[in-house]
């Protein structure tokens, strides 16, 4: 009956133990989620207040988010990456040659 109740002390223990890990990464999530939000909070506000990271140096263009100032220079550069394997057509951004690419299969 000892081994018993000492068994019964071990699994209070243990899952005492296994709850307060629990929370503890729940409590992680809800923090990393919150600092997500907090970050696009802080992006999207950029875009009202004008406050951009990211400008470009051949024009008066800024952007809250750099691939976004990418994309944008590579209407400066002429640069066209993403090329259609089965027309040869080519794309400044790999959306666009997703969506040509369905021109092909109808």
């Amino acid at each position: 009956q000892k081994s018993a109740h000492w068994i019964s002390e071990v699994n209070v223990k243990i899952e005492s133990e296994v709850t307060e890990e629990l929370i503890n990464i729940q409590s992680v999530e809800i923090k990393l989620k919150e600092e997500n939000e907090i970050s696009d909070l802080m992006r999207h506000k950029r875009i009202h207040t004008g406050n951009n990271l990211y400008k470009c140096r051949q024009c008066s263009n800024a952007f809250s988010k750099k691939r976004c100032l990418i994309f944008h220079q590579r209407i400066h550069s002429g640069e066209k990456p993403y090329q259609c394997i089965q027309c040869d057509k080519v794309f400044s951004q790999n959306s666009v040659l997703t969506r040509h690419m369905r021109t092909h299969t109808g």
